[in-house]
């Protein structure tokens, strides 16, 4: 399971990433997890979002180096959307609406790295 740190750093240097940079001697999951090359291992990041002026945490982000958000994106936390053929469509919406009955908001936007980038803020 991956997270971010629940220490007093912000930004980057207080995020988890997860990448592989061994083979693959396991089977190949990589279109699920958003790459289309089974010899490009995608990273995961998680961090804590920048601290308002009280110190306090804005939230947190999710973030990879993948192929990116699809051309519909604005549908990404629909119930039942997806854009892979075994997908269910169920996690955004979840994450959304977990989010949401704690009184934050959910964001899908593109990621530096050219992949999909979420962030759950605070209110």
């Amino acid at each position: 399971m991956e997270h971010g740190s629940t220490g007093s750093r912000t930004g980057s240097g207080d995020s988890v990433e997860h990448g592989s940079t061994r083979g693959r001697a396991e089977p190949d999951n990589s279109v699920e997890h958003g790459s289309d090359a089974p010899d490009d291992p995608l990273s995961v990041r998680v961090g804590e979002l920048a601290r308002d002026e009280n110190g306090d945490s804005a939230g947190f982000y999710v973030e990879d180096d993948g192929i990116g958000l699809p051309e519909d994106a604005d549908r990404v936390f629909e119930s039942g959307f997806t854009t892979e053929e075994s997908g269910t469509g169920l996690g955004l919406a979840i994450s959304e609406r977990i989010a949401e009955a704690h009184g934050w908001t959910a964001h899908a936007l593109a990621s530096e790295d050219g992949g999909a980038r979420f962030e759950f803020r605070t209110p």
